[in-house]
């Protein structure tokens, strides 16, 4: 499956991804509601980044089989198929925090629904937006 991918070799971590990635969702410059998080690591010989985002399971994926409501589904008809959610069945149980084996997917308190790359439907914005060009998608 398509998903994000992080070039830790190319990422500065200015995080100008994050903040595209909560302007697209959720129309606000908060990098707290961001799908991909970017972690920066201090050592005593090299800072590196990090990155934590849905790795798009599929339509087997742990989080689709366990949401309770079928809110979670594999959406094909994208220009990437991807993880997608049906707000009007969401009913926050966010059982697919819990079952995430990649902790991809988070509750936001300010937020009804769980957080999660959905690849910007098929057109990832932080990709686009990356100055660095650290971010591509990937098999």
């Amino acid at each position: 499956m398509k998903h994000i991918w992080v070039d830790a070799t190319r990422c500065s971590g200015c995080k100008i991804c994050e903040q595209v990635c909560a302007k697209v969702h959720y129309n606000v410059q908060n990098p707290s509601k961001t799908a991909l998080k970017i972690n920066t690591v201090f050592t005593p010989e090299k800072i590196w980044h990090t990155h934590n985002v849905c790795q798009q399971c599929g339509p087997d994926a742990p989080c689709i089989k366990s949401c309770p409501t079928g809110a979670l589904y594999w959406k094909t008809d994208a220009k990437i198929p991807h993880l997608a959610i049906d707000l009007d069945k969401c009913e926050s149980h966010f059982v697919c925090v819990s079952v995430c084996p990649y902790n991809a997917i988070y509750r936001h308190p300010a937020l009804p629904n769980p957080v999660f790359c959905d690849l910007c439907d098929g057109e990832p914005q932080c990709m686009r937006w990356c100055p660095m060009g650290a971010i591509r998608i990937v098999d």
